[in-house]
């Protein structure tokens, strides 16, 4: 006798695979396709800016009379100096930027600007460039010694040659160099070196500097100083005379071949956080 098993239920289906969410696929889809046409439309007008950029350098002469000159520039190498003209010169060299000079004269005052109108992320560097230059000339032996100075830049060298009563720098990053004379300085680095010329200065010298040397080369000694650097040394080159100096570092090594001498009107105070201290006579 054959016993036949009784069918079993019948077989599920099985379930079908789980479907992949279509969400973020889908968004990042979209994002990539807008960035790919920012970016095409990015180089587009990268190329319409670059055609429509041209040489901005001028050359022009100031006539006006002033006893200041005040210099704003975004990011350009700065020169002020003395020299054989017969009225103040201004040479503005683009150097393949977008800067603008414009200038004029405001309450006895010589204002100089160098600036870019349309400032934007167009105006990044493509490729190389010997970069932008500023050099204000004024008549020497004109009564320079009467007239203040005044420099600010974001990025770029700042050169102050000639005979001058207050000189102001402000200095994001670049090389300071200054020669000749001055009444009062006072000088802000953010990075970059700071050297004095055989400076002879007849009033207070204030310069702190974020990071870079500074050397002081002092024909003449000022009437008061503080220099304060966080990163880099200081030398210091004074002349023949009596002062009062105070020095302090955290981590580096003062060497003081003048010497203090307490009883001294001419009060120095140079601090360091990291880097050496070195005075000394010229």
């Amino acid at each position: 006798m054959t016993t036949i098993a009784p069918a079993g239920p019948p077989a599920q289906p099985s379930p079908p695979a789980p479907r992949r969410p279509r969400t973020l696929r889908t968004v990042l889809v979209a994002v990539g396709s807008v960035a790919l046409v920012a970016l095409l439309a990015l180089v587009v007008l990268q190329v319409v800016a670059g055609l429509d950029r041209g040489d901005r350098s001028r050359t022009s002469t100031v006539t006006e009379p002033f006893a200041s000159v005040s210099i704003d520039a975004s990011a350009a190498d700065v020169r002020v100096e003395q020299a054989d003209v017969d009225a103040t010169r201004i040479v503005f060299r683009s150097g393949g930027s977008a800067l603008r000079e414009t200038h004029a004269v405001h309450d006895g005052e010589l204002e100089v600007e160098l600036r870019n109108p349309s400032w934007g992320i167009l105006d990044l560097p493509f490729g190389s460039s010997p970069g932008a230059e500023l050099v204000v000339q004024v008549p020497a032996g004109t009564g320079g010694a009467g007239m203040d100075v005044d420099v600010s830049t974001a990025a770029g060298g700042i050169v102050v040659a000639g005979d001058f009563r207050d000189v102001d720098v402000d200095s994001g990053a670049g090389e300071v160099r200054l020669s000749g004379s001055v009444a009062d300085l006072e000088v802000e680095s953010g990075a970059g070196d700071l050297t004095a010329d055989g400076l002879r200065v007849s009033g207070e010298v204030r310069a702190t500097s974020g990071a870079g040397d500074t050397e002081l080369d002092l024909a003449t000694a000022p009437t008061s100083m503080r220099v304060e650097t966080t990163a880099g040394e200081q030398r210091i080159l004074l002349p023949e005379g009596a002062y009062a100096i105070t020095t302090e570092t955290v981590m580096g090594q003062v060497s003081n071949a003048v010497g203090s001498d307490a009883d001294a009107t001419r009060r120095y105070v140079l601090s360091a956080t990291m880097g050496d201290i070195t005075v000394d006579r010229r």
